[in-house]
């Protein structure tokens, strides 16, 4: 917990020492927004992106290990190293969703719920709203 306060703690300074406010930060634009936030160490894309989203209100959507664990129990599968699986999941919300900012923190949120209700490590299949018993 001490690294995480040292880390939010360099975040506010970061922001304060170029914006000043967060008001100011919101000029930029999302890549803009994001590659800052990416440069700050202990900042990854989940983080970031949980930024942006909601306390920037950028329209990204935010994928977390909830989300992964999921789609893969879906059978969605994606390759590549942690970052490239990331972007990948990341795009599939984004191209197939309306570009809604209420609409990707409603989504993150029933995504979170799920996951922590029944899309375990040790999973709650036949009670989540997701599966399907053969006829």
């Amino acid at each position: 917990y001490n690294l995480k306060a040292k880390r939010l703690k360099n975040l506010l300074l970061e922001i304060h020492k170029n914006f000043h406010s967060i008001e100011e930060m919101k000029k930029l634009s999302l890549n803009e927004a994001r590659n800052l936030l990416l440069g700050i160490k202990g900042i990854g894309y989940e983080t970031a992106d949980s930024i942006l989203l909601y306390a920037l209100e950028y329209p990204t959507f935010v994928i977390d290990t909830y989300t992964l664990r999921w789609l893969e129990r879906l059978n969605i599968k994606f390759f590549g190293n942690k970052k490239n699986r990331y972007h990948q999941s990341q795009t599939l919300f984004m191209k197939n969703l309306p570009n809604d900012i209420k609409l990707f923190k409603e989504y993150h949120a029933l995504i979170v719920k799920l996951g922590k209700e029944f899309c375990k490590k040790r999973p709650k299949c036949s009670e989540c709203p997701f599966f399907i018993k053969a006829l």
